[in-house]
């Protein structure tokens, strides 16, 4: 069942309308004018190729660094993580899904250990003794 004047396969929201009044004009009041609101495009005939930032929230626990970095419709085995002293980069690419972040982190980190469950992708960073600067 579609919508009447809606193509078939189309994304977006239904068009709807406002009634705005124009001004006075000088012959008396101008008729009303229907102004459209929303749009609707045609079916894409191609996955989405823009590269997206995923959602992510970093949580300090103490001596660990929980980075939660939420990646729908992607494989566990398309995600690439790395590590580079305080710079953490996420990245994943597959058919109509790419994502990319890259994070500063607070401090350096080392061990890495991560869990990919429903689209969400848990990253727990040990973080390394400060070092002395001279």
């Amino acid at each position: 069942m579609g919508f009447p004047g809606i193509p078939r396969g189309a994304n977006g929201a239904p068009r709807r309308s406002t009634r705005t009044r124009q001004a006075h004009s000088i012959g008396g009041a101008s008729p009303r004018q229907v102004r459209p609101i929303g749009t609707v495009w045609p079916a894409q005939k191609k996955p989405d190729d823009k590269v997206r930032e995923p959602l992510v929230d970093i949580f300090d626990e103490g001596d660990v660094l929980l980075v939660i970095v939420e990646l729908p419709g992607v494989n566990e085995k398309d995600i690439k993580i790395t590590v580079d002293d305080d710079l953490l980069s996420v990245a994943t690419r597959t058919p109509g899904r790419r994502f990319a972040a890259e994070l500063y982190l607070p401090c350096p980190v080392g061990v890495v250990e991560s869990t990919y469950k429903n689209g969400v992708l848990e990253i727990r960073l040990r973080k390394e003794p400060e070092r002395e600067t001279l």
